[in-house]
């Protein structure tokens, strides 16, 4: 069983590996797909970019369209880490230790400010630490791609034989892809590239959806609505009548990340995040 757990989660990060490893130039020369949209809300004076988001969500990709040109410092707080440098980022084991260890190494501009850019595991945010700080938070849906977003995605990142002339329009395709992958980037990108590896896809998302659960309130009974369909207030709460839990908010599913507003604005659990909670709740408690 040891074997067969280390053989599972080594297939799993070669995907993840993968994916991750797509267009390459792109994601250097280009910013994060979702930045123009977040970064008019910016007013330039912010000192902190905190990014509180799973893994799989280009996250990275997103502090550094926040950094551009400069030579910011980008932190990722885990619970589980001992202040260490990993390539072009580092880890702190807490908020008040990324500010202690690196903010003080940051590059100064020439104003004298100091900018850092943390990446959260947790959406739990210790505020107080925050305090004197001009800070911007981001969000899972702001890092969630929209399918106009989508669109452009793929016109800088799909191989041409992969947009034969008598496929959907544009925006039909984006759409659909929309409403497989809710707009998270990591799948999104690898459907563009492979439109057919759907069982690919939903194995990329397994591992950082399982640990973005643990991190949740009340996360297992979020994963517990993918069985649930439509989801909505009073389907919920008759829902969990039923089982056991307490019945998740629909503003907590949506800030999570497990409920994504189409283009009307209504939410809806999109395909692959619902199969994957559905293999993780069976993992977790198979009753």
């Amino acid at each position: 069983v040891e074997r067969f757990d280390r053989q599972a989660v080594s297939r799993r990060n070669q995907l993840v590996l993968h994916v991750r490893h797509d267009a390459p130039d792109f994601r250097t020369t280009a910013d994060h797909p979702a930045w123009a949209r977040f970064s008019t809300g910016l007013t330039g004076t912010e000192s902190v970019l905190l990014i509180s988001a799973p893994s799989g969500s280009g996250r990275q990709w997103f502090a550094q369209s926040w950094s551009g040109d400069r030579d910011d410092r980008i932190v990722h707080v885990r619970d589980d880490a001992r202040t260490s440098h990993l390539g072009d980022g580092s880890t702190a084991g807490s908020l008040s230790e990324a500010f202690e260890t690196h903010l003080a190494e940051a590059p100064a501009e020439s104003a004298g400010q100091r900018r850092l850019a943390i990446i959260l595991d947790s959406p739990t945010i210790d505020w107080a630490v925050l305090a004197s700080h001009d800070w911007r938070l981001v969000r899972v849906p702001d890092l969630l791609l929209s399918v106009d977003e989508i669109v452009a995605l793929r016109e800088h990142s799909a191989p041409a034989h992969s947009r034969p002339e008598d496929d959907h329009d544009p925006h039909t395709a984006a759409a659909e892809l929309h409403r497989l992958t809710g707009g998270f980037l990591e799948p999104t990108l690898l459907l563009i590239r492979a439109p057919s590896a759907l069982a690919r896809a939903q194995e990329s998302m397994l591992p950082y959806l399982s640990h973005w659960i643990d991190m949740q309130h009340n996360g297992w009974e979020m994963a517990k609505s993918a069985f649930l369909e439509p989801i909505t207030s009073p389907t919920l709460s008759a829902f969990f009548r039923e089982i056991h839990g307490e019945p998740p908010l629909i503003e907590d599913l949506v800030a999570a990340g497990f409920l994504v507003p189409d283009e009307d604005g209504t939410p809806f659990m999109p395909d692959l995040i619902r199969r994957c909670l559905k293999a993780l709740v069976r993992q977790n408690d198979h009753a």
